[in-house]
């Protein structure tokens, strides 16, 4: 199991609090995710500079615009994932969906791993168009479909689900 941190603290404190028994299992990279089209990054501080909110979108969850404060490593999922097994993705990036899911569009058509997604916001939701033109279907977490077509209002999680 691969986990990606951006922020080196918050990797820094996974790492530390992985268990001992899953220590051997679970790879904790101090990576951004991203489209690919660059190897660093810049990361800004979410609201109220939560460990939780850093982003590379540059604003915060209400759209504020929030200054960079680090500069981190980067890769996107088809690069990274290029010669390794990879089967289900938990998509929690403060925004950045759209790129991301840019940046695994070869391991969405050739791989169709399953997805577990945040929107967390419309230009994020933007992204949904990657899964639906992969042959994905977005279904709640109880397992109801979800409107993802053109003017679906956004969902803020969801299953994507090749078909």
């Amino acid at each position: 199991m691969v986990a990606f941190e951006a922020h080196p603290d918050n990797a820094r404190r996974l790492r530390k609090g992985l268990p001992i028994s899953l220590r051997d299992r679970v790879t904790v990279e101090n990576l951004a995710v991203t489209d690919g089209s660059s190897q660093r990054v810049a990361l800004h501080p979410g609201r109220r500079r939560a460990s939780e909110e850093w982003n590379v979108v540059g604003s915060d969850l209400e759209g504020r615009p929030s200054p960079a404060e680090l500069e981190v490593c980067a890769t996107s999922l088809d690069s990274y994932f290029a010669e390794l097994p990879l089967q289900f993705v938990k998509l929690d990036v403060e925004g950045a969906e759209a790129d991301v899911l840019r940046g695994m569009r070869g391991l969405l058509r050739e791989r169709r791993p399953a997805l577990a997604v945040e929107f967390h916001t419309e230009d994020g939701w933007a992204g949904r168009r990657e899964l639906l033109d992969a042959g994905y279907r977005l279904e709640s977490l109880e397992g109801d479909p979800v409107d993802a077509g053109l003017g679906a209002a956004r969902v803020y999680q969801c299953l994507a689900l090749p078909r």
